[in-house]
């Protein structure tokens, strides 16, 4: 049965804050599970002998919360009376406008005999209700019992972080247990299986700056999103995302203090990290890849930074070193270059973090008289370097035609061997590390002038780049052929689009 997790407010007041807009002055006090069929007279039945005090009589009134503005990671609410069905059945069923635990402010108009008072808070009783939708169990505490640790986790488990983040000033029992290392590692888990977020970056060329747009939901792209606030004050052409694992961005800045920032935005904390200590102080910086994962089973993150030096390379030796900086150690470390005779290609250095490993595009310098491309794997558990060897028809093709992207759990290869035709295919391996679960997937060939693509969506879609005046974003139905303008456009080649988790993972040196 499909249902929506709740929060419910009652015993306080509503506030008018100047930064949150619609808000409350008290933390919530019920969370349900509400079905999605259940209709405004059944929620009020189910409620009023739970929160009334015993003999009195009257009418419950709900006003929701939602979002309706996003600006410098300060989000803005306003309210949203509940007075009919219509009205209770848009908040249960449009995600793109309400959050994915919507929240509900319960009042009541008492009525004695003939006379029906004005709408006050509900004067709550001594008992604490929480009803949690699990098994169809109801829990029944009084006031002065300490909610389980067990059931309270499991209760804000569900939440997004945003609410999280505010409920850590409730009291110090729901900071300790929000900021703990085993609540945020589930909360993870939960995200990773019921988000549906969308990482998008866009220059736009007025303001002269990168935007990190957070999209939410699957329904219609782009109605609800959060703008991130970069943490980079660096200038154009400098930084780039090297990539995202468990709702930690990880970002290069190659100016003249070059560094390496990770960076999780939902709970607005980045920290900086030095450059490997062996390379040289002179610039420019030697040709370099970095790689950014996290451990399959510490699930500590880790960046793996791979120098090609010239000198080297005409010697037939590469690459020159690899350093790996380890989240428990705080340090870079050289490690052992066995196993990696081949070259990424820096020019197309973007990665794909599946299965505990990073993916680059690579090729086989050693080849005479021709060109092999393949995948270079770097396992974060055995700290290995390993090959994968590319679909047949992609062998022979250059690697600037190339590029390999997360396909849910998969890996996936696009090629743009005919982009002069404005069309691209796209192959997955459809069982992990057997080459010959490769399988074409899709022929794309839009109508218009393709640029690049720039991702997948959730719900099979392929987010694309065309070009015209400016890049603008689209949507492509590869079953239909049909192609949805978002709205979205970008000065230059930055858009970039992956999927994103959200989490409270701390970030520590």
């Amino acid at each position: 049965m499909e249902a929506v997790s709740v929060l419910f407010y009652w015993g306080g007041n509503t506030l008018q804050d100047p930064e949150e807009g619609f808000s409350y002055d008290i933390p919530p006090k019920g969370f349900y599970d509400v079905p999605l069929h259940m209709s405004l007279v059944e929620l009020e039945s189910m409620l009023l002998p739970k929160v009334a005090s015993t003999g009195e009589a009257g009418q419950l009134r709900f006003t929701c919360r939602f979002p309706f503005r996003n600006w410098q990671n300060v989000t803005k609410y306003r309210p949203f009376p509940i007075n009919d069905e219509e009205s209770f059945s848009t908040l249960l069923r449009n995600r793109s406008i309400f959050p994915s635990c919507p929240e509900i402010y319960v009042q009541m108009e008492y009525t004695y005999g003939e006379e029906q008072m004005m709408p006050s808070p509900i004067l709550f009783g001594i008992q604490f209700v929480i009803y949690l939708g699990i098994s169809g169990t109801i829990f029944k505490r009084t006031m002065s019992d300490n909610i389980p640790t067990e059931l309270l986790a499991e209760i804000l488990v569900r939440l997004p972080v945003e609410s999280l983040i505010r409920f850590t000033s409730v009291c110090k029992t729901w900071n300790s247990l929000i900021t703990s290392p085993s609540f945020i590692a589930k909360h993870l888990n939960h995200c990773k299986t019921n988000t549906e977020n969308l990482l998008l970056t866009t220059y736009t060329f007025i303001e002269n700056r990168e935007r990190y747009l957070l999209c939410r939901g699957n329904e219609k792209f782009g109605d609800e999103f959060t703008e991130l606030e970069s943490p980079f004050s660096t200038s154009l052409g400098h930084k780039r995302i090297v990539g995202n694992c468990n709702g930690l961005l990880c970002m290069v800045d190659t100016s003249l203090s070059p560094c390496i920032i990770l960076w999780n935005p939902l709970i607005r904390k980045s920290v900086t990290l030095p450059m490997p200590p062996s390379l040289p102080d002179s610039k420019p910086l030697p040709p370099f890849v970095l790689g950014f994962g996290a451990h399959p089973t510490t699930h500590e993150y880790m960046l793996v930074f791979i120098v090609y030096e010239k000198a080297d390379i005409e010697l037939g030796k590469f690459p020159s070193k690899v350093e790996l900086y380890t989240q428990g150690t705080g340090s870079w470390r050289s490690i052992a270059t066995v196993g990696h005779p081949h070259h990424i290609a820096r020019f197309n250095c973007l990665q794909a973090f599946v299965n505990g490993a990073i993916h680059w595009i690579a090729f086989d310098r050693r080849v005479v008289n021709g060109l092999t491309s393949l995948i270079m794997l770097f396992n974060m558990g055995s700290q290995a370097f390993s090959v994968m060897m590319m679909p047949a028809a992609l062998v022979s093709q250059s690697p600037s035609c190339l590029r390999i992207m997360p396909y849910g759990e998969l890996v996936a290869v696009l090629c743009y061997g005919q982009l002069e035709e404005g069309s691209c295919c796209i192959w997955v391996m459809k069982e992990y590390g057997v080459a010959e679960s490769w399988a074409k997937l899709y022929n794309i060939n839009p109508p218009g002038v393709l640029y690049q693509m720039v991702g997948f969506r959730k719900n099979g879609e392929v987010l694309l780049s065309m070009s015209g005046n400016h890049r603008r974003l689209c949507c492509y139905d590869c079953e239909t052929k049909t192609l949805t303008n978002t709205g979205y456009t970008s000065s230059s080649d930055a858009f970039a689009a992956d999927a994103f988790v959200e989490s409270l993972v701390l970030v520590k040196p």
